[in-house]
This record gives structure tokens, C-alpha cells and sequence, in this order.
């Protein structure tokens, strides 16, 4: 009975909060709302938690991804509230058929609706592990930390949920010149959303790597020292230049079925250079 009691006090103050924009009293009422989840997580409406996370997106990104990721581990992963809260924090997805927040009314189909739907349950055992990811990298991207970044795309094997996730991976690969990783994830990506508007997002990062292959490319003589003053240790990081463009090349050209024409013909042009570079590297 008094627990009762004290989560009503608690949802009233959480709906006070929500009403008069008190998102930092949200934020340092977090552990005290966690408490009661964790006794019940039916506790606190639903309703509620997705409110606030609503108000703290505006707010404190980064915070509302954390409140939300922990809400998420104690939620039934099966349980609408879940889905609604994870959606919210996910949005957009790769699955959304409008371009409106899911606070939005839109005019998406029923048939659009379902299959997000369908899509959220099919992830439903890791949709926690999903806020998880998109907040480090989040975190990684804003900070600029490349050896987290390096990390984490380690860990994340198949596309997810999170279109701005994705969007994060395949801007930074495509920055970092990685660009067999880049191709590897966009074209899965390309073929996940044929039929949503966030293909034309990857459809047009991958239009832009064309013009960026080639400058990695032409460019690669001048990021190399092949003087004969040149000392042994220099010729090593010259050989190991041109190693890894010939191996990015080749792992490039193992999926050039499903890439535009564009980046075959750039690859196809410049194989034979990047070769011979090499192999005259090697003979010094």
C-alpha cells in the first residue's frame, strides 16, 4: 500500500516535470525513478517515461539515449511501451515510412505501420543492445574519438535499426578513406530501404564515394617518399601504403556486382598503377 502511494506522488511529480520543462529535474531524478522500475516496471505509466524522453531528446540528447537505454533493459522487450520508447529513441529508423517523429500524426499506411512493427519485434531481444551502440557512437562522434569508433565497428557485424546510426558508421569509414568497409555496409543498407525514403540518403553517399575513391586514388603517389634518399623505415610505410590500397582494391572488387559503374572503372583504372607502385617499392 505505501509503495502505491509513493508511486503515484512519483508519477504526479514526473507529469509536473513534463508539463513545465523541468528537463534537468528528469535527469537528476533519473536513479529514483529507476528504483521504483526496478521493483516494478510497470510502476511509472508508460505514458509518461515517453514524454519525458520526448522533452529530454530537445534537451540533452546523449542523456535522453542513456535514461532510455536504461529503461530498456528492464522493460519487457515484447511490451508495446517498449516498442513505442525504443521507437522514439531509434527514430529515424531505416523502416520509417514518413519523415515526420513518431510524436507526429503522419499519413503512413496501415501496411507501413506493420511492417515497422514488424520490424521492431524481430529485433525486440536486442533493441536495448541497439540504444546501446547508437549512444556510443554517438558519444565517439561527437568527441571525435577514433580509437572508440575503431572499437565499436568492431562489434557491430549487420546493419541497424537506427538509420542515423548507420549514417554515423558509413560517414566515418567514408572520411577515413576505409572505403572497402564503406562499400561492404552501404549496399546492404541500399537494399534494406528500396523501398523507404532513407534510401536516397545511402544512395547518395554512395555517389559521393565515387569522386572521393578517385582522389584516394590519384592521390596516392603524393602521400608516399620514393626519393633514393629515402630511408629503409620510410620505404617500409611506402610499401605498407600501397599494400593496404591494393587489398582494400581487392576486397573492393569482390563486390563490384552490386556497386555502380563508376567505382569499378575507377578501381579497374588504377589497379595496374597501384601495382607496379608497389612492386618498385618492393625493389628498392
Amino acid at each position: 500500500m505505501l509503495f502505491d502511494i509513493e508511486v503515484f506522488k512519483v508519477n504526479l511529480e514526473l507529469e509536473s516535470y513534463i508539463k513545465n520543462d523541468q528537463c534537468e529535474e528528469m535527469i537528476v531524478n533519473h536513479r529514483h525513478v529507476m528504483q521504483y522500475l526496478k521493483k516494478s516496471p510497470n510502476s511509472i505509466k508508460s505514458e509518461v517515461l515517453y514524454q519525458m524522453l520526448g522533452k529530454l531528446l530537445q534537451y540533452d540528447y546523449l542523456s535522453a539515449l542513456d535514461m532510455g537505454y536504461d529503461y530498456a533493459v528492464l522493460f519487457s522487450a515484447s511490451s508495446e511501451s517498449f516498442l513505442k520508447c525504443a521507437h522514439l529513441l531509434l527514430y529515424p529508423t531505416l523502416y520509417d515510412p514518413a519523415t515526420l517523429a513518431p510524436s507526429k500524426k503522419t499519413s503512413s499506411s496501415k501496411k507501413d505501420h506493420d511492417a515497422l512493427i514488424a520490424a521492431f519485434k524481430k529485433q525486440s531481444g536486442t533493441l536495448s543492445a541497439e540504444l546501446n551502440v547508437l549512444r556510443k557512437l554517438t558519444r565517439a562522434l561527437w568527441a571525435n574519438d577514433r580509437t572508440a569508433m575503431k572499437s565499436l565497428l568492431r562489434e557491430i557485424k549487420s546493419p541497424l535499426l537506427s538509420a542515423s546510426a548507420n549514417r554515423i558508421i558509413c560517414g566515418y569509414l567514408l572520411n577515413e578513406e576505409l572505403f572497402d568497409q564503406f562499400y561492404a555496409r552501404i549496399v546492404p543498407l541500399i537494399e534494406l530501404t528500396k523501398n523507404y525514403p532513407h534510401n536516397a540518403v545511402f544512395a547518395g553517399m554512395l555517389t559521393d564515394s565515387i569522386d572521393r575513391l578517385k582522389k584516394y586514388l590519384s592521390d596516392l603517389p603524393t602521400r608516399v617518399n620514393m626519393s633514393s634518399s629515402a630511408s629503409a623505415s620510410v620505404l617500409r610505410d611506402n610499401i605498407d601504403i600501397y599494400r593496404r590500397a591494393l587489398v582494400m582494391l581487392v576486397t573492393i572488387i569482390g563486390t563490384s556486382g552490386a556497386l555502380p559503374r563508376g567505382v569499378t572503372s575507377a578501381i579497374t583504372k588504377s589497379f595496374k598503377s597501384v601495382h607496379i607502385a608497389r612492386h618498385y617499392a618492393f625493389s628498392r
